[in-house]
């Protein structure tokens, strides 16, 4: 959900949504850069862009998560047409 300036509005506790990791703009944070897939269409559709500043970029895990009033995260859901299954990522049959 965005707000009137075009910026993604945060969740309250106990409100689930979809889990986001910033990326790095700067190429020498190897903890948060995002090299993509060889699919560049499929890049770009894990990718939100402007998101609470702009130009910043996040990554879209797919994993719907929920923060409680105590500040713990935990995980709801899977989004999409991927579940989790042993560690891995299987696509749904």
């Amino acid at each position: 959900m965005r707000d009137a300036h075009g910026f993604c509005v945060r969740c309250i506790s106990n409100e689930a949504d979809e889990a986001i990791v910033r990326i790095s703009s700067d190429p020498t944070d190897r903890a948060m850069r995002f090299d993509g897939y060889s699919d560049g269409a499929q890049t770009e559709k894990k990718i939100l862009r402007n998101v609470f500043e702009a130009g910043d970029a996040w990554y879209r895990t797919g994993d719907l998560m929920c923060q409680d009033e105590n500040g713990f995260y935990f995980f709801v859901d899977r989004i999409g047409d991927t579940f989790r299954w042993k560690g891995g990522e299987r696509r749904d049959l």
